[in-house]
């Protein structure tokens, strides 16, 4: 049977915990600001969105959110010369077109078009071997079911972007199951049922994964950044 803590021993032990999980996030931080700047230098990307976060509240599951997010990510974007990647994504989930932050503003993403991604997840709950990571790749051929769109673009609100980070899994990636289906949904358009606005993309390569503990440098984060633009689709070799 386990002994019980002393007073010092809990004091010590708390203390240990706590400050090992702000470094860790704030390695986190670091790690996106940097990658920031780097994908800005030529050719230049910019983020879309800010940094996209798992919602919090009082739904099954994600109580741990509102204390520590278990994973943030960040997609990027050609640099259209604009500063709509500025903007933090704060807002609680909530529906389609409910008010607060979560409606603030809406996300235009060419039908047919890609976007960059890089996701770190610091832990996944009742895995205590579980090792933090950060996973990137690209995602392609945006698009919904219908084809009554009318447009070329497909325009939601930001705060959805979390639920095309949040599917992510590079795990169950292979060439035959390539398909990313969002729960992502585009605005009301006349004469698009609702299951046809869902959002999929195609995910072309498996996502790459390294683990946080080897992004020890900024000549580490470069290279992410460097093989980032890459994939995007017509890159030069």
């Amino acid at each position: 049977m386990t002994e019980p803590l002393s007073r010092d021993e809990f004091r010590t032990a708390a203390n240990h915990a706590i400050h090992a999980v702000l470094n860790l996030y704030r390695e986190m931080r670091d790690l996106f600001r940097h990658l920031k700047d780097c994908m800005a230098a030529d050719p230049a990307f910019q983020t879309l969105g800010g940094t996209v976060r798992p919602p919090g509240g009082n739904r099954p599951g994600r109580q741990d959110d509102d204390i520590l997010q278990h994973w943030q990510g960040r997609l990027f974007v050609p640099d259209q010369g604009d500063d709509e990647g500025e903007e933090e994504d704060e807002g609680d989930d909530g529906e389609e077109d409910g008010g607060g932050k979560q409606a603030a503003g809406w996300v235009d993403v060419p039908v047919g078009g890609s976007l960059l991604f890089a996701r770190v997840q610091t832990y996944r709950r009742g895995d205590m071997g579980f090792e933090p990571h950060l996973l990137y790749g690209v995602l392609t051929d945006a698009r919904v079911a219908s084809a009554k769109l009318a447009t070329d673009t497909l325009t939601f609100r930001k705060w959805q972007l979390r639920l095309i980070l949040s599917d992510l899994d590079h795990e169950r990636w292979s060439p035959k199951k390539n398909t990313l289906r969002t729960k992502v949904r585009i605005k009301a358009t006349k004469g698009v049922k609702l299951d046809q606005r869902r959002v999929s993309f195609t995910i072309p390569a498996q996502p790459r994964l390294m683990p946080l503990y080897e992004i020890d440098s900024p000549a580490v984060v470069e290279k992410i950044a460097g093989e980032l633009k890459q994939m995007w689709p017509g890159a030069p070799e």
